[in-house]
């Protein structure tokens, strides 16, 4: 029996934040995360679209998350909305919810669209965290990390719909501001030392050396120091060297029609380093469907003498 597609809310149905939550369980995923963890719980306020994730053990309670954000956001919880799962239907979560005065909705069997907001959430996480691990090469036991770490962006990056703000300055009344931001320093392999700057640049106290009448105050540059990140720009830019022509064995020729890449030179590097530059051109006939077997009592070609 197939079921009809559902309309999208173009309204805020909620008026204010913690008065609908949608919550969603998922794993555990094949492996489990550095602190032996193997559930993701996903919580989504409804007006604001922020998102709580909490990882832990089989064993959970929603108890300390809705004493603790009631208390830190002054705000009471009306209502939450999960599927069916029995992680949700059990007598400890239900009567801890009716002493709080707080409506549990269940969508209906085999209708994950009515818990769509938290199911959509889910999805975006665990995507972000897959293209996260996948371009830093990280260890799977990292995906608690990773999808805290997209929660986190997601919060403050995308506007909610209709309020035309982030979910972090809707929830917590804070715009965002780069006042916020966190000094960070970095490290990196060639940079150039006492260079010359070219803009301002600020960095953090050293720990352990802050100076204890302005523990709040940063250093302002005068020269390059070994990590900045102008060093390498400055190095790119001695490094220019003219249009493009051969780069790694390949001639590259932009013409009108478009850009043409050859292998031209390294075809006569390779004549050339046999001693068969003068040799003259003939074409050797060869059967189209001779299938070649390899030669095992032959010595081994060195291939090495041929890639370059």
């Amino acid at each position: 029996m197939h079921g009809a597609p559902h309309k999208a809310k173009t309204i805020i149905s909620t008026t204010r934040c913690l008065e609908l939550l949608h919550v969603d369980l998922f794993g555990p995923p094949s492996h489990e995360s550095l602190g032996g963890k193997k559930y993701c719980l996903v919580i989504v306020d409804d007006y604001s679209r922020y998102c709580w994730v909490f990882f832990f053990k089989p064993q959970w309670t929603m108890m300390e998350f809705s004493n603790q954000v009631q208390r830190n956001y002054n705000a009471t919880i009306l209502a939450i909305r999960s599927d069916n799962g029995t992680e949700f239907k059990n007598y400890t979560l239900d009567d801890f919810l009716g002493e709080e005065g707080i409506q549990h909705q269940y969508s209906s069997p085999y209708t994950p669209q009515q818990n769509g907001v938290a199911e959509r959430k889910n999805r975006t996480l665990i995507e972000a965290a897959r293209t996260m691990m996948m371009e830093y090469k990280s260890n799977y036991n990292f995906w608690a990390e990773a999808i805290s770490t997209a929660c986190h962006a997601t919060n403050r990056l995308y506007f909610r719909k209709g309020l035309e703000k982030t979910p972090y300055e809707i929830l917590t009344g804070n715009k965002p501001n780069v006042s916020h931001f966190k000094v960070q320093q970095m490290d990196v392999k060639s940079t150039f030392l006492n260079g010359p700057l070219h803009e301002e640049v600020y960095v953090k106290q050293p720990p352990r050396f802050e100076d204890p009448h302005f523990p709040d105050h940063v250093f302002k540059l005068k020269k390059a120091l070994y990590g900045l990140k102008q060093a390498p720009r400055a190095w790119f830019e001695m490094s220019m060297m003219g249009e493009l022509k051969y780069f790694l064995g390949f001639e590259i020729k932009k013409m009108r029609q478009g850009t043409f890449v050859n292998q031209a030179k390294y075809l006569q590097d390779m004549l050339k380093r046999f001693d068969m530059k003068d040799a003259k051109v003939i074409g050797t006939p060869m059967h189209l469907k001779c299938q070649l077997s390899l030669d095992e009592t032959d010595k081994a070609v060195d291939p090495s003498s041929t890639v370059r």
